[in-house]
């Protein structure tokens, strides 16, 4: 029945009990997966016992359909693409004969390896700002806490930078330099 542990049976009747040898119920169980944190759209491998004829996998709620089984590999292997909005939490898998969840970290772009210029400006002046992850850059704030206005450049390599503008009240210091990710 739903819910039944491995261990043995006990079989009653009016005369009295009896009890089987141990009984092995068979769920599926993820041993690993890799890699151990990836990014969303990012192929990662799941590895298990039982994972044959999986129906569905969900990372931290949100529902995957992209996903394979390797069927060479005896339900041992699933490979399934992180699915856009997932976020960390249990990645469960639904399979023939049960479910089996573990912790999964997802891993968000956030705006790294900045460099700005000119380093030096006053207020009014624009500041060139570039990196990684500036495409949907939500936010440019300057030391002591103002926030720039700013426009988003397409380089026409497959990158953006920005264009902020030194505010009034921008002290010396980093300039900060946010996405919805953080």
């Amino acid at each position: 029945p739903v819910g039944a542990q491995t261990g043995a049976i006990t079989v009653a009747n009016a005369n009295g009990t009896g009890t089987t040898p141990t009984f092995t119920v068979i769920r599926p169980a993820i041993l690993s997966v890799d890699p151990a944190a990836a990014y969303e759209l990012d192929v990662i491998t799941i590895n298990g016992a039982n994972l044959h004829g999986t129906t569905l996998v969900s990372f931290n709620g949100v529902d995957t359909y992209a996903f394979e089984e390797d069927f060479a590999s005896d339900g041992t292997i699933v490979y399934v693409e992180v699915p856009i909005g997932a976020t960390s939490g249990p990645l469960t898998v639904t399979a023939t004969d049960g479910t089996a969840s573990i912790d999964f970290t997802v891993l968000k772009l956030v705006p790294a390896n900045l460099a700005i210029s000119p380093a030096s400006g006053k207020e009014g002046d624009y500041v060139s700002i570039s990196g990684d992850n500036l495409a949907e850059v939500t936010s440019v704030v300057f030391a002591g806490g103002v926030a720039a206005s700013f426009a988003p450049i397409d380089n026409g390599d497959g990158t953006t930078s920005l264009q902020a503008q030194v505010p009034v009240g921008a002290q010396t210091g980093a300039i900060t330099v946010a996405n919805a990710n953080g």
